[in-house]
């Protein structure tokens, strides 16, 4: 039970530094977004539907 709670712990470090990595660490207000908090420019994101 605890090395499933370490792997799980590792888990979201992982995850956590792949969202610095795309994000930052602080919000700068950098990234337009939506009125629904969404980003309007995202880097690789697929073309707008018309």
């Amino acid at each position: 039970m605890v090395k499933r709670g370490e792997a799980r712990a590792q888990v979201i470090r992982e995850q956590q530094d792949e969202l610095i990595k795309r994000w930052g660490l602080k919000v700068t207000g950098e990234v337009r977004l939506d009125e629904h908090g969404f980003p309007l420019d995202q880097a690789g994101g697929s073309p707008d539907k018309k």
